[in-house]
């Protein structure tokens, strides 16, 4: 089974930034859930150090990271 990962992720150095759901990056894992099924396992990451916690245990097929415009 192939395996992606999906960040929105906040800065956390003096506290979490944005306390806010993820929900952009979520809406495109659900629809990947939604549209390969059973087919790649799906993590979804807000925290830096949670998701480099994970890159330093397995590397996924796919990493996907969210990228506003307001954030350039």
């Amino acid at each position: 089974m192939k395996l992606a990962y999906f960040g929105d992720l906040t800065h956390t150095m003096q506290g979490i930034a944005s306390k806010a759901f993820p929900i952009g990056i979520a809406s495109v894992a659900a629809y990947a859930r939604k549209n390969l099924g059973n087919q790649m396992s799906l993590e979804l990451f807000k925290f830096p150090e949670e998701l480099n916690n994970a890159l330093s245990s397995k590397l996924p097929d796919l990493l996907c990271m969210s990228n506003y415009s307001w954030n350039l």
